[in-house]
């Protein structure tokens, strides 16, 4: 049982969730790199953002939506941080749903499980 394995290849696509079997060697510099040109990106773009708040405010409804991009991408940036920052976390949490009591047993436990697998799908 591998979970949300949908979400995690959409992490990985984005850069933020380096493979497991990544750990070491090239594949695992250059997927580092990759990640900090795509952060590097987010934040640049929520630094613009945040500069054309305090700049180009000319009538209250562009100054509303400049502002709830801004507060939007801040969030993004959070996030993203968050992601990177707390990853060991992640997967230590991620082994323990993949091991032990979290683990369906019986066929009626599988057929629950696959049900809510496609249903998160």
């Amino acid at each position: 049982m591998h979970v949300l394995p949908s979400n995690f290849k959409i992490l990985q696509f984005c850069g933020l969730w380096r493979p497991y079997e990544w750990s070491s060697g090239w594949k695992k510099n250059l997927y580092d790199t990759y990640t900090i040109i795509v952060v590097f990106f987010v934040y640049t773009f929520t630094l613009s953002e945040l500069i054309e708040v305090t700049i180009f405010i000319e009538n209250f409804d562009d100054a509303v939506n400049i502002i709830f991009l801004a507060f939007t991408m801040l969030g993004v940036c959070y996030k993203v941080g968050n992601i990177i920052f707390k990853r060991n976390e992640m997967i230590i949490l991620l082994e323990i749903l993949n091991n032990g009591r979290c683990r369906p047993v019986e066929d009626e436990e599988i057929k629950i499980q696959m049900k809510h697998d496609k249903r998160c799908r």
